[in-house]
């Protein structure tokens, strides 16, 4: 009876620890999108879908909170980033069928304040990243894919 007690007690004790520990914030979308990407498909509603071969240089790259777009690695723009959920991309797109897909949207700030801003829609899956953002009709939506160039996130 005492070995029995005992072993339930070690296992109590086990479980607890274990149970306790600090979690990591791993459910951090940010975790995800912080890398380095290569662009590997671009395209508008007024040019068709353009495919880039790995080793293009034009990447755009995440850390914390900032990000920097290159192209054919020459910097293009820099600035910060934030990430947010958002479930408006159909009526900012104007498109159909992306609401189950396109769930958060980054918002970026450009170091040049003469920029025009449309919502940037975005998803990950199969380390590819996934951008829209622009209305079809008016504005000339765009959608690019980026695969991921470096799967390790950069500090």
């Amino acid at each position: 009876m005492k070995k029995t007690y005992s072993i339930l007690m070690i296992t109590i004790m086990v479980t607890a620890f274990v149970a306790c520990k600090k979690d990591k914030n791993n459910n951090d979308p940010k975790n995800d999108l912080k890398s380095t990407w290569e662009l590997a498909e671009y395209g508008t509603s007024w040019m068709p879908n353009q495919t880039y071969e790995p080793g293009n240089g034009n990447l755009l790259r995440f850390n914390d909170d900032t990000f920097i777009k290159y192209d054919k690695d020459k910097v293009l723009e820099q600035g910060k980033y934030t990430t947010a959920p958002d479930n408006t991309v159909e009526e900012s797109v104007c498109e159909t069928n992306l609401k189950d897909t396109y769930t958060r949207r980054i918002d970026f700030t450009y170091d040049d304040s003469t920029r025009v801003y449309f919502k940037t829609f975005y998803y990950i899956a199969d380390n590819k990243l996934y951008l829209i953002s622009g209305c079809n009709v008016n504005d000339g939506r765009v959608k690019a894919v980026y695969r991921r160039a470096n799967p390790i996130p950069i500090d």
